[in-house]
Parts: structure tokens; sequence; C-alpha cells
């Protein structure tokens, strides 16, 4: 699910990136997030990369994800 929404996030706000660019950045994403960054939980998400484990919905691990890692 997370996949398909930052996807989504890239095609409506970067339209510009080859499907080449917008793949590479939600692999990278993708990586991210199983890497033991995130774990899902019932209705939300996890998130462990910041000093202190942070629950997120879908939209705002998004977001963080975009305003921490994201180079666009």
């Amino acid at each position: 699910m997370l996949r398909e929404k930052y996807e989504n996030y890239l095609i409506n706000q970067h339209g510009d990136l080859s499907e080449e660019n917008r793949e590479y950045m939600v692999d990278v994403f993708e990586n991210w997030v199983n890497d033991g960054n995130v774990e899902e939980w019932e209705d939300g998400y996890l998130e462990q990369t910041t000093q202190w484990r942070v629950f997120f919905t879908a939209k705002s691990l998004i977001d963080f994800y975009i305003k921490e890692f994201d180079v666009i």
C-alpha cells in the first residue's frame, strides 16, 4: 500500500519525472520502509529512524519521508 501511495504522490506532484526515475525513487522508498525503518500496525506505521519511535498514518509517513529524505 505504501509503495502505491508514494508512486501516486510522485505522479501527481512530479509528473515530469521519467518512468525510470519514478520507479527508482519508489524502489528507494520501499527499501527504506522494508529495511527495518518502519513497522506496520493495525491502523498505521511506526517509524524508527528518528530519535524517538513515531506513529504515522500512511499519508503522514510519506510526508515525513519526503521532508526528510526526498531529493526533489
